[in-house]
């Protein structure tokens, strides 16, 4: 399964055009200067959200267990 295959439910439309846009670049560092550009601070925040989202859900495709093990490392830090 490719990075096309990744699919985030529940976005706004906004959030979706915000996600095909960061789709199209190849670095994180575009990624930053394209946000850097957005007017609003809240523009800003909420493309910083989606870049996380995206992330979250190519984490969770490539590795189903990484929520799972994050339980334990909970666990263990809060005895």
């Amino acid at each position: 399964m490719g990075l096309n295959d990744i699919q985030i439910e529940g976005l706004s439309p906004t959030q979706c055009e915000i996600a095909d846009i960061l789709w199209k670049f190849d670095t994180v560092d575009q990624i930053d200067q394209w946000i850097q550009k957005i007017p609003t601070r809240r523009g800003r925040i909420e493309a910083r959200i989606v870049q996380n989202m995206m992330v979250a859900a190519v984490l969770d495709q490539r590795d189903p267990d990484l929520e799972e093990a994050n339980h334990y490392l909970q666990q263990i830090k809060d005895r």
